[in-house]
């Protein structure tokens, strides 16, 4: 393996859920591979946030997860900028909300081409680039993908068929030194869970404050997760302590799915 810090990509890491991954590698060590595709600012502004909090280097990648080229360019930026992969977090996300009498197979689609495709495309990518010398994949999925939620028709079976890949993929890789774990992160206050209440809201005439007051409610600590709580569990599985844990799925959602 090349010398120096270890290395992380993550798809979608400039924003919400992704920039508290690619924050909390930054703090345990990793230099980072930002992936972003439309929103650069945030990117940027993530990049530099680590710069200022951190000793850890980034290199910003823009690119569209559904398609396959995309994980090869991440990968071989990796390689180049930095000389090694470590350690890929399958990140990028798309939701469609909205009634399954609603919805439209373009929404359906883009749900299956981000969120399982990707996640595809990013796992040839980084166990090839990882090759014998072993590391971390780290799916981020949802706590959707354990249990239903309505208006989820498109989104939740996605994130059901990002764990089932996740399990196949760590059952495959895990004699090359592989692991490959999920993390099913709950409601938490991003941009994209901002879009999704809005859509709840438009449906069930529910005002957007009572619908975040009855998800925090379900919670056992009485708070949503942040993003910082979805990273800290990516830094700890991306970690040597981690080196036994593969195929399992980890809920960051205050217990939610207890109930």
């Amino acid at each position: 393996m090349a010398a120096g810090n270890p290395v992380a990509v993550v798809t979608g890491g400039g924003r919400g859920i992704g920039a508290g991954i690619s924050t909390a590698l930054a703090r345990h060590g990793f230099d980072a591979v930002i992936g972003w595709t439309s929103d650069e600012d945030s990117a940027v502004k993530t990049a530099a946030r680590i710069g200022e909090t951190t000793s850890a280097r980034t290199l910003l990648v823009r690119g569209d997860v559904a398609d396959e080229q995309t994980s090869k360019d991440l990968a071989a930026a990796a390689l180049a900028e930095f000389g090694r992969l470590d350690c890929w977090v399958n990140n990028a996300g798309y939701m469609a909300a909205g009634s399954i009498l609603e919805l439209t197979g373009d929404q359906v689609r883009r749900c299956f081409e981000i969120n399982l495709l990707g996640t595809f495309y990013g796992i040839q990518s980084a166990a090839a680039a990882m090759g014998e010398a072993g590391g971390r994949i780290v799916n981020i999925s949802s706590e959707a993908g354990i249990r239903a939620w309505p208006l989820y028709g498109a989104y939740a079976p996605s994130k059901f068929a990002q764990i089932g890949l996740g399990q196949v993929a760590a059952l495959e890789l895990g004699r090359r030194g592989i692991t490959v774990n999920t993390v099913c992160p709950g409601i938490i206050e991003t941009d994209m869970v901002l879009d999704k209440w809005a859509a709840e809201s438009a449906v069930t005439q529910t005002p957007v404050a009572d619908i975040r007051a009855a998800v925090t409610a379900e919670t056992l600590t009485g708070a949503l997760c942040t993003p910082e709580d979805v990273g800290d569990a990516v830094a700890w599985l991306a970690s040597a302590s981690a080196g036994s844990v593969t195929g399992q799925s980890i809920c960051v959602n205050a217990g939610v799915t207890l109930h």
